[in-house]
């Protein structure tokens, strides 16, 4: 229990806290627990300065009395300029239980009606209406939602009230996935559901031009999952069974890969061998002298006496090569003089000259 709450006001450049001190308290306040905080709600401006607050509890008048005296706002609607309560909701939800369900009191948002005040109680399941006088007064209580997985509780939550009087409130259906739902409330008729299909509704609004607009909580589901989900039976898995709570990708991933049988690599293998058959004949070198053009300089190579410089094919159909053979990417640069080096000639021609006059 504690006095932090407060109203914040956002006008303009103005940004501020215009009331503080008000009650709050948290539950789950150990180390590694989760908090839940209650307190001021909704606000709206008093026509006689300060503003009218809605503050949640989530219990009851007993739960609230042994928070303390400073805990007595809580729960209800009250003013801020002097504290007075206008209409308790917990009182009112302790007294009758409208809903004949369990006794839980939860004030959410406000609404101002006439000189009185519209509240929703989400623990409760009705819409309160405030007299300002204290007393208070049942003025809808909402059905539970009937869905294909069991009924579920209605949570009024955000409303809101057009110029012409129809009042429109939104629930969140116990948290279920596209179960909120949003009422419309005509001047003295009964609430009938004007939109579904919706999620975790926690407040409403109307524009300038009348429409409606809803907030939304969260997109999933507040509910935890339901238990009594089947144990993964790991041998009915290995017999073959398929796991349905089981991703596929996730046992496409896991499942491990047969080696394949001896036979079979070397078949694989097989198919790429070599095919049998004569080799291909060598193509000639790049920087043979037969194949390399003429350079406008003359070349300081000594002459080979009209021989050919490219070998020729062996009886058996094979091209000589050099045991050194020459890169592609450099071009063997020949002596300076001729006659420094009379032994050292360009190497491609040296070369195939040598194999042309060795071959039989």
């Amino acid at each position: 229990m504690g006095t932090t709450g407060s109203v914040y006001k956002v006008k303009g450049s103005f940004q501020g806290r215009v009331a503080t001190g008000l009650a709050s308290t948290a539950k789950g306040v150990a180390p590694g627990a989760p908090i839940s905080a209650n307190g001021p709600s909704d606000v709206v401006p008093d026509r006689f300065g300060g503003y009218v607050v809605v503050s949640g509890l989530g219990g009851t008048t007993e739960s609230r009395a042994a928070l303390g005296e400073g805990a007595r706002t809580l729960g209800t609607v009250f003013r801020t300029r002097d504290g007075k309560v206008l209409a308790d909701l917990t009182d009112h939800e302790t007294r009758l239980n409208p809903d004949g369900g369990d006794v839980h009191a939860n004030p959410w948002r406000l609404a101002r009606s006439g000189s009185g005040y519209l509240a929703t109680d989400a623990g409760a399941n009705t819409v309160v209406r405030g007299n300002g006088d204290g007393t208070t007064a049942t003025e809808y209580l909402l059905p539970k939602n009937e869905l294909p997985t069991g009924a579920a509780e209605t949570v009024p939550t955000g409303i809101a009230k057009a110029a012409d009087g129809t009042v429109y409130v939104a629930d969140m259906s116990g948290g279920r996935v596209g179960a909120s739902r949003v009422w419309k409330i005509a001047p003295g008729q009964q609430p009938e559901i004007l939109a579904t299909g919706m999620t975790n509704l926690i407040d409403l609004d109307l524009d300038r031009d009348g429409d409606l607009i809803a907030l939304s909580y969260s997109a999933a589901a507040l509910v935890p999952a339901a238990a009594g989900r089947p144990v993964r039976d790991r041998r009915r898995q290995r017999r073959g069974h398929r796991d349905p709570h089981r991703r596929p990708a996730q046992a496409a991933h896991r499942r491990r890969r047969r080696p394949l049988r001896q036979g079979v690599r070397h078949q694989q293998h097989a198919r790429h061998q070599r095919p049998a058959g004569p080799r291909q004949p060598l193509t000639p070198r790049r920087g043979c002298a037969a194949h390399t053009p003429a350079r406008p300089r003359r070349s300081r190579t000594p002459a080979t006496g009209g021989a050919s410089l490219c070998p020729a094919p062996d009886a058996r159909g094979r091209w000589e090569s050099a045991r050194r053979p020459l890169d592609s990417r450099r071009r063997a640069t020949p002596p300076r003089s001729p006659a420094r080096h009379p032994g050292r000639a360009s190497t491609c021609r040296t070369t195939h000259s040598t194999l042309r006059e060795a071959a039989p």
